[in-house]
C-alpha cells in the first residue's frame, strides 16, 4: 500500500452549545460544512505541524470518509460533500485506482469547549458541565473506535453489519484474525 502525507488543519466548529476543536486534512472541510453548515465551520490554523498518513488511493480515502462520517438514518454526508465520488479527492493528492483497501486508521483530536460569548447570544445559556464534556468525548472516542476497527475488518474483507456495536465487531475482528492465522 502506497500512502500520503496531509497537513492536518486546526478547525473549530460551532454546534451552538460548544465549540469542538480538530485537526483533520483540508479535503475534509467541505464534509465537515454539509454536516455543520457553512458559517459553522472555520479553520483556525492552516499550519499545525502535523500530518496524517493516509493510503493514497481516492478509493479507499472515500471509503475511509463514508466510515467516519456514517450517520444512521441520514444521507451519505460524504457523497453530499463530493457528489462526483472519489475523483474529487484527486486535488489533495490522492490517486485513482489501487487496492481499494483502507488501513488508514480514522482521526481525530477534537477537543471540546465553551463556545465564544456572542453580543446576541441567549444570556440562560451555559457552558456544557464538566460530566456533558466527558461524555461527548467517550462518545467521540467510541466513535473513532468504531471506525477503526470497521477499517481493520475492510483490510480483512469481512462483511460486517455497520450499525453493530463496536464490541460485536471487535469480537468480529478477533475470529478473524484468528481464522487468518
Amino acid at each position: 500500500m502506497s500512502t500520503i502525507n496531509l497537513p492536518l488543519l486546526l478547525v473549530t466548529i460551532d454546534r451552538g452549545d460548544e465549540v469542538v476543536t480538530t485537526q483533520v486534512p483540508e479535503h475534509e472541510i467541505p464534509i465537515l460544512k454539509v454536516v455543520h453548515g457553512e458559517e459553522a465551520v472555520a479553520v483556525e490554523d492552516e499550519d499545525t505541524g502535523e500530518e496524517i498518513e493516509l493510503d493514497e488511493s481516492a478509493d479507499a480515502e472515500f471509503r475511509r470518509l463514508q466510515r467516519k462520517y456514517r450517520r444512521i438514518n441520514a444521507p451519505d454526508l460524504v457523497t453530499r460533500a463530493f457528489p462526483m465520488g472519489s475523483s474529487a479527492l484527486k486535488p489533495a493528492g490522492f490517486k485513482s485506482g489501487g487496492d481499494g483497501k483502507s488501513s488508514a486508521p480514522a482521526q481525530s483530536a477534537a477537543r471540546v469547549r465553551p463556545p465564544a460569548k456572542k453580543a446576541s447570544s441567549n444570556s440562560n445559556a451555559k457552558a456544557p458541565t464538566k460530566a456533558e464534556t466527558e461524555a461527548a468525548e467517550r462518545a467521540k472516542k467510541d466513535a473513532d473506535d468504531k471506525a477503526e476497527v470497521q477499517a481493520k475488518l475492510d483490510k480483512l474483507g469481512v462483511q460486517y453489519d455497520g450499525r453493530s456495536g463496536v464490541e460485536k465487531l471487535r469480537e468480529q475482528l478477533a475470529e478473524a484474525e484468528k481464522a487468518a492465522k
